[in-house]
């Protein structure tokens, strides 16, 4: 629940900047139109018309919100400092403002101002600054008022208890007021010697074993002790909250049972926290088999509007790519048969998605296995022309555009933890974070753990960030070798 109420939040600001961010370019755009009707010593000139810049216009409400999600302003961390928000919106800022420039730069539209560019980067960014100031306001003051606090009752042992309650003071931001415990009477944990057991805890000794007396004169946490599962329905009545949160789970404990059942009589949403399970899995939800609930562990993406679009996507671009490119991939093809004959395609055996195998194209850059690469060759691999083919590996939805790149057999058969095979649950791609983040020479443990950093964080944030990071690459290394 507290993660799509994030993911919620977060969308509707990603709405609300793209708004934003149309709106201080069309106010741009009006100011320069003004300012140069106006006598100053230096003669601003006159503006294009505003569909001129309109191009411009949807680019930066797609930049903007890309950047702010990238260097965090809206990840759900604990209340920050207003200096460190600003100081994304700038960065942010640069980084798009700079984008802009070099779109105008590469395509040579010299018409289009430079310096109309910069001041709108300056506006927009003190729209954002005050946005983020009023939001941060906005929260507060309502968190003053008792707004947007949701009530909770903790249900399960002392340790349970005092470990979520924990999280809870050190998750402020997420609004949950615990206003009362409640121990199950299974529980050996004993609530009137609870502060003693919490300050041998702090002192680094063994947990002291507790009698069940005195449970109502009790705290955990500074919070009380409001009763047992033995009274709950009472409980319930006595302290009307907006969630239950039961910190353990015994199968066969007939009074949790009971308690939850009492909760769905009673119309109160409750939470079972899933750590009893003892696994370290990243992702966790519930699905349905055949009109039966089950849990759903897994620690690659979930197939949901993002994943799919991502596969469209894929596929789009690459048919896009191979029409617009086939000029290119005629005048590599004709040189590779001149320098080297045929064949002009080069394929390799490599692991894909699920473990399943499949051949990867690339322009062929030797005359004869192990030799030496051609100047042309060589060209081809500094610059990356020599994995267009694999576009075609792409369409036919063997790879994507981003992706932990694959791995030849002989490389998997030396893979020596089973964990590395996670890489597999996912698409192989042309970039990833190895390529754009480390592009010489790295370590295997390295290479590994940037690929499973990608599948942990993966969001289409992610790959548009990857996308750009390796254009730039590309036209770096292009202009470099001209």
């Amino acid at each position: 629940m507290l993660q799509r109420r994030h993911h919620i939040l977060r969308r509707f600001n990603n709405i609300f900047d793209v708004l934003l961010t149309a709106v201080v370019f069309v106010f741009a755009h009006l100011l320069r139109e003004y300012l140069a009707q106006v006598n100053f010593s230096v003669d601003l000139g006159p503006i294009l018309p505003f569909k001129q810049y309109a191009p411009l216009m949807v680019i930066a409400c797609f930049l903007w919100p890309v950047t702010l999600n990238y260097y965090g302003l809206y990840d759900p961390t604990p209340l920050r400092k207003a200096v460190i928000n600003i100081g994304i919106i700038f960065r942010s800022t640069f980084v798009s403002t700079a984008f802009l420039i070099t779109v105008i730069f590469l395509f040579q539209i010299e018409t289009i101002s430079r310096l109309f560019l910069i001041g709108f980067g300056c506006l927009n960014a003190a729209a954002f600054v005050i946005k983020d100031l009023v939001r941060r306001q906005y929260g507060l003051y309502r968190r003053h008022k008792g707004k947007d606090i949701r009530p909770v009752l903790v249900v399960g042992s002392a340790g349970g208890a005092s470990r979520i309650l924990h999280k809870i003071s050190e998750e402020s931001y997420l609004g949950l007021k615990p206003v009362g415990v409640i121990l199950s009477s299974s529980m050996s944990d004993a609530p009137s010697e609870i502060d003693k057991r919490e300050q041998s805890e702090r002192e680094g000794e063994a947990p002291m074993a507790l009698p069940l007396e005195g449970a109502t004169r009790a705290h955990i946490k500074e919070v009380p002790i409001v009763g047992t599962l033995e009274n709950w329905r009472e409980v319930l009545h006595a302290h009307p909250v907006a969630s239950v949160i039961f910190t353990d789970y015994h199968s066969g404990s007939s009074e949790l049972e009971r308690a939850m059942t009492i909760c769905e009589e009673e119309g109160v949403e409750f939470w079972l926290l899933a750590d009893f399970l003892r696994w370290n899995l990243p992702q966790m939800e519930v699905d349905y088999f055949a009109h039966m609930p089950i849990f759903v562990f897994r620690t690659s993406p979930v197939l949901n509007w993002s994943y799919v679009l991502k596969m469209f996507l894929d596929r789009l671009f690459a048919v896009f790519g191979l029409i617009v490119l086939s000029p290119l991939f005629i005048l590599i093809a004709l040189s590779i048969w001149i320098v080297l004959g045929r064949p002009v395609l080069y394929k390799q055996k490599r692991v894909g998605r699920f473990g399943q195998s499949f051949y990867l194209f690339k322009f062929r850059s030797l005359k004869v296995a192990g030799a030496s690469p051609t100047r042309l060759g060589r060209w081809l691999r500094y610059s990356g022309l020599d994995e267009l083919p694999q576009l075609f590996n792409i369409l036919l939805g063997e790879m994507s555009f981003v992706g932990p790149r694959p791995h030849i057999p002989e490389e998997v058969s030396q893979y020596k933890e089973a964990w590395q095979r996670r890489r597999f649950s996912m698409r192989p791609g042309l970039t990833c974070y190895r390529q754009v983040l480390r592009p010489g020479k790295v370590s295997f443990d390295e290479v590994m753990a940037l690929d499973l950093k990608y599948i942990d964080q993966w969001s289409l944030w992610v790959d548009l960030f990857l996308l750009f990071k390796t254009g730039i690459l590309f036209l770096r290394r292009i202009f470099n070798r001209l």
